[in-house]
């Protein structure tokens, strides 16, 4: 019999710092019983054997339990400790060295017997953005009738249980004001509610998420999309991408998504609890007006995921060290931190071609010696007409260039 303690951490602490800290709880090592992956902890006059502590190793996200996702942002490491015989005696040593050796390394306890999770503070608390003009990433997810409803709905929990506990529906509804709660109408409520819903369910998340949207599986058919916002402020700590980016990447995979993309949008006013778009907030272009699909956007956004069709249309246009094979199909992400249109346009730093905008383009597609740089050849964007700059979606010209699947009667 043995008694199993888990330490999920964001920092590995270093052998000699792991020996240090031993050594203030009154502990010590046994060199000649400890191994490269364990240390023996012993205690006492007589060296008493205590407990083993395994040494920290790698883990990925999909190895961290839900319970310790919902309280520790960026769990990295494991340190494992046993107590080892049924002596009971030993047991609150290593307890109590695991809350020390958690608060040392940024962590949580998972007592494996009783499920109790212990930390102290929250580390998944965000900074409280003021009321006022804010930047946002917005995330689509763009899919075909079959990544719709009750499949996506739950796919959404279990991969933001997984991931992101923050962009679960707090609150939700197909209309405001958003009439049921996760908590208190559970998750089937939730599931139920998209599989009927013609249109949309909206929701509100937990900060640094804000809100989002998924797409009823009783709408018409088409390309839908899904939605999710996010402070940009927050996406500035790496921790918090890598969440989102999972979050992104698997959902995408999950629903077969067409395309998927998490761009930034200046200049958004942001209330306190919601966000909306007034005349100098930055246009954000809607790939699937009506269900008919577009192209892929007109100009180069942060993240990118794209469907095993579009993978075989792009994958020569992007430079290799920012792509990554993701499930079937692709992710493509440019820089760090979230960086928004004018930075990746900047960053591009070529003119290349480029779709002409307005009605001229309805006759001549051919790029003009002035044309600003693009992120993909122009025959796989759509070409928006900007001649009502009121118009918050403007109408799109279809791409020339798509997959055979995603083709209409354009």
């Amino acid at each position: 019999m043995s008694y199993d303690v888990q330490v999920f951490a964001q920092r590995a602490l270093s052998s000699d710092d792991v020996r240090i800290l031993l050594g203030d709880a009154g502990l010590r090592v046994d060199d000649e019983a400890s191994s490269a992956s364990s240390l023996t902890v012993v205690r006492g006059a007589q060296a008493r054997y205590s407990f083993t502590l395994g040494l920290p190793v790698p883990i990925e996200a999909e190895d961290v339990p839900e319970e310790v996702t919902a309280v520790l942002l960026g769990a990295a490491y494991l340190y494992e400790l046993m107590v080892e015989g049924s002596s009971a005696t030993e047991t609150p040593h290593a307890v109590r060295f695991a809350r020390r050796l958690a608060t040392a390394s940024d962590g949580v306890v998972v007592d494996q017997q009783s499920g109790e999770v212990w930390t102290r503070g929250k580390s998944r608390a965000v900074p409280v953005v003021q009321r006022g003009t804010t930047d946002i990433v917005k995330v689509r997810w763009y899919v075909p009738p079959e990544g719709t409803g009750a499949h996506a709905a739950d796919a959404w929990l279990s991969l933001a249980r997984r991931h992101l506990p923050e962009a679960l529906p707090r609150r939700f509804g197909p209309v405001e004001p958003l009439s049921m709660k996760l908590e208190s109408d559970g998750a089937g409520a939730f599931v139920d509610a998209v599989a009927a819903e013609t249109m949309a369910v909206y929701y509100k998340g937990t900060a640094p998420c804000i809100e989002g949207s998924m797409a009823g599986g009783a709408g018409r058919p088409g390309v839908h999309s899904h939605g999710l916002s996010v402070h940009r402020g927050a996406l500035a700590d790496p921790r918090w991408r890598e969440a989102l980016r999972c979050l992104f990447v698997e959902f995408a995979v999950t629903t077969e998504a067409v395309y998927a993309s998490a761009e930034v949008a200046r200049g958004v006013e942001w209330s306190g609890r919601s966000v909306g778009y007034g005349p100098t907030a930055e246009r954000v272009t809607y790939l699937a007006a009506r269900g008919t699909w577009a192209g892929l956007p007109p100009y180069p956004v942060w993240w990118s995921w794209f469907s095993p069709e579009y993978t075989l249309l792009v994958r020569d246009h992007l430079p290799a060290d920012e792509v990554v094979d993701a499930g079937a199909g692709m992710f493509h992400g440019r820089g760090g931190e979230p960086l928004d249109r004018g930075q990746l346009t900047a960053a591009i730093g070529h003119p290349a071609e480029a779709p002409r905008r307005g009605l001229s383009n309805l006759f001549s597609r051919r790029p003009t010696p002035t044309s600003p740089a693009t992120w993909l050849p122009a025959h796989l964007l759509p070409v928006v007409d900007e001649s009502d700059p009121r118009l918050h979606n403007p109408p799109l010209t279809p791409a020339m260039t798509m997959p055979d699947c995603l083709q209409s009667d354009h």
